[in-house]
Parts: C-alpha cells; sequence; structure tokens
C-alpha cells in the first residue's frame, strides 16, 4: 500500500514536472521571436511602454505626449517600469521577458488544470499542447499588451475559486481575491472576474449564512479598492472615470448574440434553428436534472466546478 502511495506520488510529480517543460517550451517560443528586437507594437503598446519610460524617470502616470494615463488600467506599465528599475532593460525589450514568463505560465497553469480534471494523462498532455501551439496565444504573446497578462491571473482566478469552493482554506480565498483585484487593474474588464467572484461566493460559499456574507464582503473589498482608487484618480485628473470613449455601436443583446454565434459551432457544426437548439437544450436540462443517475450531489459538485467559467464567459460577452 505504501509502495503504491509513493508511485501515485511519483507519476504526480512527473506529470507537474512534464506541463512544466511543455511551459518553459512556450516561455522559450516567445522570447526566441522577441527577445532580440522587443515585443510588436499597437497603439496601445506605445502608450504603455511610455507611461512605463516615465513611471522610471519620476514623471508619473504620463503618455508619451504628456497627456494623463487614464485609457487603461496602471498594472502593466508597472510591470514593464518595475523591470526597467531591477534590471536596466528598457520596456520595450522587457514587454517580450514579461509576456513570454507569462505564456509558459498560462500554459502551465492551463496544463495543471487539465490534470486535475481528466483521468486521461494523454488528454492532459493533448491539451495543454493546443494551448502551447495556440496562434491566438502566441500572437497576442508577441506584443506588447497586458492580454497575457490577464489570462493568467484569470486563470489563476479560475483555478483557485474551484479549490476555494471545496476545501475552505484561507490561501485560495486569498488567491482568488488578489487575481480579481490585480485583473482589474491590468484592464478594466476585469471587473467581470470580481462580479464572477461576488456571485460564486453567494451561490456556493460557506454553509453558515453569516460566514458566507463576511466572505463576500472581504472579498468584494479587497478586488474593487485597487481598482476603485484607480478610478477615483481618473476622475480627479480628467472628469472621467475610465477616459473619453466612443459609445459602443453593439447593444448588449448583439454582443451576446455574436458570442453565442461564435462559440456553439464548436460544439454543433451543423447550422440549426432557434427551435431544433431549444428543443436540444431543454433535453439536456432534463437529463441533467432528472434522468441523469448522478447523484444530487454530485450535480451540485459539478455545477461547482464549471459555475465560476461558465459565469465569467457569460458575463464577459456582454462586456
Amino acid at each position: 500500500m505504501i509502495n503504491f502511495a509513493l508511485q501515485a506520488k511519483y507519476r504526480n510529480i512527473f506529470k507537474k514536472l512534464f506541463i512544466g517543460i511543455l511551459g518553459a517550451v512556450g516561455t522559450i517560443i516567445v522570447i526566441t521571436f522577441t527577445g532580440y528586437q522587443g515585443a510588436g507594437l499597437t497603439p496601445d503598446s506605445v502608450v504603455y511602454i511610455s507611461v512605463a519610460r516615465n513611471l522610471t524617470a519620476n514623471q508619473g502616470f504620463v503618455n508619451y505626449d504628456g497627456v494623463y494615463f487614464v485609457l487603461q488600467p496602471p498594472l502593466y506599465p508597472i510591470l514593464l517600469a518595475l523591470l526597467k528599475f531591477l534590471t536596466s532593460i528598457d520596456p520595450l525589450i522587457s514587454a517580450s521577458y514579461l509576456n513570454s514568463f507569462l505564456f509558459g505560465l498560462n500554459v502551465y497553469i492551463s496544463g495543471i488544470f487539465l490534470l486535475k480534471h481528466l483521468k486521461s494523462f494523454a488528454l492532459v498532455c493533448l491539451g495543454t499542447i493546443s494551448v502551447l501551439f495556440s496562434f491566438t496565444l502566441i500572437k497576442v504573446s508577441f506584443m506588447a499588451l497586458s492580454e497575457t497578462l490577464f489570462i493568467s491571473l484569470l486563470l489563476i482566478f479560475l483555478y483557485n475559486i474551484e479549490t476555494y469552493q471545496r476545501k475552505r482554506k484561507l490561501l485560495p480565498f486569498i488567491l482568488i481575491s488578489v487575481s480579481a483585484a490585480l485583473a482589474c487593474l491590468t484592464r478594466y474588464t476585469g471587473v467581470v472576474l470580481l462580479f464572477t467572484g461576488m456571485i460564486c461566493i453567494l451561490l456556493w460559499g460557506r454553509n453558515i449564512f453569516k460566514e458566507r456574507i463576511g466572505e463576500f464582503l472581504s472579498f468584494t473589498i479587497v478586488a474593487s479598492l485597487p481598482i476603485g482608487g484607480w478610478i477615483i484618480r481618473n476622475y480627479f485628473l480628467s472628469n472621467t472615470l475610465i477616459g473619453q470613449r466612443a459609445v459602443s455601436s453593439y447593444t448588449l443583446f448583439e454582443n451576446i448574440n455574436f458570442f453565442w454565434n461564435t462559440l456553439l459551432p464548436w460544439y454543433l457544426p451543423l447550422k440549426l434553428s432557434d427551435v431544433y437548439l431549444g428543443f436540444i437544450l431543454l433535453i439536456i436540462t432534463i437529463w441533467i436534472l432528472f434522468v441523469s443517475d448522478r447523484e444530487k450531489i454530485s450535480k451540485i459538485l459539478l455545477l461547482k466546478q464549471i459555475g465560476p467559467s461558465l459565469l465569467f464567459t457569460i458575463l464577459y460577452s456582454g462586456k
């Protein structure tokens, strides 16, 4: 029995080590293509890099043209400025190092996430490799943009909120609170993580109502306080909360429809009318609730596992 337990432990270590190697390969891929000339640039990239340079020059959060930095949250340029302070590497170059590390981290966390839920290590490897060679993820990691950092914080949040719901330990709770706070400081759409965490804690938090409310308030304060302070700062400097922005040309329901039409073909390649689609969803719902031989507790656990990701996806699609 002891030998069997040790073998299982060593196998698990080997699996995590292999996933770590795949993550390291991801880091090498990004740094190989961006390390010499620096990360790719977009208009937002130019702003991030100029703000980072101005921070290290003690000029504060201002753009290359002297305008206050309010259109984006501050975390990404802060990290670039910190790297310049520690290594003297210009943000144009250090952005590639930062993104290469974050891309490798994203590959690793994705693999650990899969390892947590899949029994077949072959499927875990296949899923991790698909993340490693994801064209979209690699492409965005080549650019001096905050998306790669945001994805890292999102993965940390989703992994730990499931652990928190299952074990009720302090460390996962701290990690979801901090990752949500940092996600808000990375992209304004990070508030979706804030709302996701709030809803998950209310729905699937501790059994004792008083403790659940306490954790809800603690999470809300920790996750919202940093971005709240930044938004207040924006208002005093520019009389806007997040800068002047054009009115969206799409409504909430149009965004949800775009999201639905994009996501649905991943699972149902055939074009179906709304009637047939509604009928299929109804059958699936009935099966989950009444026909499936899963016990009720298993259904609740399943809902807790997929709930945070599902909530985030729905809320983010309507942003």
